[in-house]
């Protein structure tokens, strides 16, 4: 993995509390199974392919998700400094310049979050599937996801880098964040990117996923090595040289 890949996913997981797609741009949906590494999820099958069907699930309401990379991502309309939401009658070249390799600048407009809300019946549909060894130690599976609207996520591949493009006030309206804008206008230029995804809608950039871990029980933590139970995974839980 290399370095600007294992700063954005850590930054990201580090920010949302889930984990990043690599490439950011590969779809999931609810209900995915497969191998989860840091660096990437390989889907195997669905819960639907293992007859596991109409688990509880939730959606919430949509939000405007956002994050840049401390003090390395300056965002400027004709030289001007400008927040990432612009406000109308705001027009002209909007530039998104990064100060080191790996600097991040993600937005993702009208994000919701869709959850399977009932692990323990999961765990429970799962279980014949465990019996009969057809479900893998190594699986995992996604129960939440972040789908979105229009979306921009851009990481650097070095120093000094820049991003543009041209926008009217016409075409603005009301205030607009600077994904939706982008998506409109396309890029005019790009520096040296190492992540440069543009999407209107339906991106999957985030999400998260359980796997079956061995059960902690007693004041001393021991594992009992034949009770597994289906967990929300962490950062922690992952490794990274797998």
């Amino acid at each position: 993995m290399s370095a600007i890949h294992s700063r954005y996913l850590h930054e990201m997981h580090q920010r949302f509390g889930q984990f990043a797609c690599w490439p950011p741009n590969t779809p999931l949906k609810l209900g995915d199974v497969g191998v989860l590494r840091r660096d990437k999820f390989e889907k195997v099958t669905t819960l639907a392919e293992l007859g596991v069907r109409s688990l509880p699930d939730e959606t919430g309401a949509p939000v405007l998700l956002e994050y840049s990379s401390a003090g390395q991502v300056h965002l400027a309309v004709d030289g001007e400094a400008q927040a990432s939401v612009l406000p109308s009658p705001v027009g002209g070249m909007v530039s998104i310049s990064f100060g080191r390799e790996g600097a991040t600048f993600f937005q993702a407009v009208d994000a919701v979050r869709e959850s399977i809300t009932d692990l323990p019946k999961l765990e429970k549909a799962l279980a014949p599937l465990r019996v009969r060894k057809i479900w893998k130690p190594e699986w995992a599976v996604v129960t939440s996801v972040q789908r979105t609207g229009p979306t921009m996520i851009l990481v650097a591949a070095g120093r000094d880098t820049k991003v543009e493009f041209n926008v009217s006030a016409d075409a603005l309206g009301p205030s607009i964040p600077l994904a939706a804008a982008a998506v409109r206008a396309g890029f005019a230029s790009t520096g040296e990117m190492a992540v440069r995804v543009l999407a209107a809608d339906g991106t999957t950039p985030l999400f998260g996923a359980a796997q079956f871990r061995k059960r902690l029980t007693g004041t001393s933590l021991v594992y009992r090595t034949d009770k597994l139970q289906l967990t929300e995974l962490g950062w922690d839980d992952l490794d990274a040289d797998e």
